[in-house]
Order: structure tokens, then sequence, then C-alpha cells
């Protein structure tokens, strides 16, 4: 977690063991403003598995594809969080970098979170931004 505004929350829960478990956590978490999730997931995922534990927890979804060939397609990403609930707030981006910067540029009310998870290259494109840093 990185505290501040908005509140940075970064895992690299990439299986549905591990989001099931994230989605525990943050229950415990106060999170008082809107809630945003960064997904970026390898193809041989399931991201419905994945996403599926934290869709109570985003109100909107950031999703990008890594710059790797392994990277799950982003209209197959957001086929799957639609799959799970077609009224989801989901936005597509041609990238990571740029899913977390339209995260960034839409978390600006009081007690924000932005959720980044995943997999490694999905948090890496968080840290590499920087939560001070402006939009991409």
């Amino acid at each position: 977690m990185l505290p501040g505004a908005p509140t940075w929350i970064l895992d690299v829960a990439h299986n549905p063991p591990a989001a099931a478990v994230l989605a525990e956590n943050l229950r415990a978490l106060p999170c008082g403003g809107r809630r945003h999730a960064v997904l970026g997931l390898l193809a041989d995922k399931p991201a419905a598995g994945v996403a599926g534990p934290l869709l109570a927890w985003a109100e909107c979804w950031h999703i990008g594809a890594a710059d790797d060939p392994r990277a799950m397609r982003v209209g197959d990403l957001a086929a799957a969080l639609k799959g799970l609930d077609p009224a989801a707030d989901v936005r597509a981006y041609r990238s990571l970098a740029e899913a977390v910067g339209g995260a960034a540029a839409l978390a600006t009310g009081e007690g924000d979170c932005i959720l980044v998870f995943g997999s490694f290259t999905t948090v890496e494109a968080a840290l590499r931004r920087g939560p001070d840093a402006a939009p991409v």
C-alpha cells in the first residue's frame, strides 16, 4: 500500500486463490471514495477467476496489456469482465502504463483508492509511473 491521495494498493495476485485472498484483505481496508482497479494478465491466466473475487470491490476497471507476447489481449480481458457483469464500468487502454494513468486521472476524489493487480508486469507499470507523477 502506498498511502496518500489517492491510496495505491499494489498486489501481484494473478490466479484465483491469490485474488480471493486479496479480496478478503480489501474488505478490511477503508476506502471512502471511488475504487478503481487496474488489471493486466498473461494469456494463460483465467481472467474471470482472477477478476471475479474483486468484482464487488471495484467500481471502475482500467485494463491494459503488457508489452509481452504472452500478455492477454485487452479485448479478451474486457470480454471476461463484461461476462461477469455486463454493467461493469470497463475502460480499455492500449498499454498497462495508459491504464495506470487513466485510473490516476480519474481518482481525484476524497478517499479514492487504486488497486493495481494481475501480474508482476501490471504492478511494474504502476511502480514505473510513481504515485505522484502526472497522468500519462
